[in-house]
């Protein structure tokens, strides 16, 4: 990964995971935003190839769809933010920072739950928890 895309990929998931948590929403004029940059970023071949990172906007695409089935138990805009990351990272980075994610938010209510401070309809904002197995990534395949 080059470093511009690491940095415009943390920059994206900072301000997502700030209005996801602050707000209960992504916004969707930032998601084309960074969604264009990252496309623009992959086509001068400075991060993944094309095919690669159509495969990886699939997680998102999937993430919607789901949204639908669970009445937006999982959210669309939790969906629109994979569907970006995976310009940045391809699919099997995407899958990794889905699986991570997933991880973390789990530990994460459990021990709500357990501290009492939730219950099993709690909604917890997923997008901050993104950040850090994010930055694992990129720092891992050198861009930053």
């Amino acid at each position: 990964m080059s470093i511009i895309a690491g940095i415009m990929l943390m920059i994206f998931l900072i301000i997502s995971a700030f209005t996801d948590f602050k707000e209960r929403k992504i916004y969707l004029h930032i998601a084309v935003l960074f969604f264009i940059a990252g496309m623009l970023i992959n086509i001068m071949k400075l991060n993944i190839n094309l095919v690669d990172a159509i495969c990886g906007m699939s997680i998102g695409f999937l993430l919607i769809g789901l949204s639908f089935i669970t009445e937006e138990k999982i959210g669309k805009g939790d969906g629109i933010v994979f569907f970006v990351t995976g310009v940045y990272l391809g699919f099997f980075g995407n899958l990794l920072l889905l699986a991570m994610s997933v991880f973390l938010c789990a530990c994460f209510s459990a021990g709500a739950l357990i501290m009492k401070k939730a219950d099993r309809n709690s909604r917890i904002p997923m997008i901050p928890f993104l950040i850090f197995p994010a930055l694992y990534e990129i720092i891992m395949a050198g861009g930053l």
